[in-house]
């Protein structure tokens, strides 16, 4: 997905450039915005009086452990946008799918590494607040920072313990965004932004004394659509 991004990026970009931009007067609009976006994802996770199989029923921890990997993921976003005084606050919604490979496993100082082919998805529903660090007086590019702090639920998951047998716990996230973008055609943005979040997750608490817990760190770049709307 990265190259159709950059492709898509680079022909809306010269796109804009030679449009007629408007003045926005953005800080009194609504909007409503989808974002699509590719991601790095490194894991940090532990587990604790826990059976650990992997999609092949291969049991690779029974106790304790330490467990690293790293994926790749694709994102949808949805979202709508308020004006807050000279600032914005929105909701939404993400999806973001997940390709698991490999995972690395440390027990007793051993280390191994085991394959595990997973795919899966998260259903994400955010609060978020936005401030434009920038705007230019025509009001045509706009430079902004966000932060968002919300809760997701996993789907599609064929592991029967990478996340616990219910596959529901204790399950948040929070990330930042920066980027940029431009006007395009009158109430019509474009834009590209950098994300950086981290998700927790822990299993129910029904399933104890086992514990298994996750910590998600998330690197990404992502194409902002944005339509204002009073």
């Amino acid at each position: 997905m990265k190259w159709p991004l950059l492709i898509i990026t680079f022909v809306l970009a010269v796109a804009a450039k030679g449009q007629s931009f408007y003045k926005s007067g953005k800080s009194n609009m609504y909007y409503f915005g989808v974002n699509l976006g590719v991601a790095g994802n490194s894991w940090s996770s532990r587990t604790s009086e826990y059976q650990l199989f992997s999609p092949y029923g291969q049991k690779l921890v029974d106790g304790n452990s330490r467990l690293k990997a790293k994926t790749n993921s694709e994102l949808v976003e949805v979202e709508t946008i308020f004006p807050l005084g000279d600032n914005r606050i929105g909701v939404g919604l993400s999806f973001e799918f997940f390709s698991l490979l490999a995972l690395d496993v440390e027990t007793k100082g051993q280390f191994q590494t085991f394959g595990f082919p997973e795919y899966f998805k998260t259903d994400k529903f955010y609060v978020q607040f936005e401030r434009p660090l920038f705007t230019n007086d025509p009001g045509t590019f706009e430079w902004y920072a966000s932060g968002r702090i919300g809760a997701y639920a996993f789907s599609m998951v064929r592991s029967t313990s990478l996340f616990g047998e219910s596959r529901w716990g204790k399950s948040v996230f929070a990330g930042t965004k920066t980027g940029f973008e431009f006007s395009v055609m009158e109430r019509f943005y474009l834009g590209l932004s950098g994300l950086f979040e981290y998700k927790y997750f822990n299993n129910s608490g029904k399933e104890a004394p086992e514990d298994i817990t996750h910590n998600f760190f998330s690197y990404g770049v992502m194409l902002n659509a944005r339509v204002s709307f009073r």
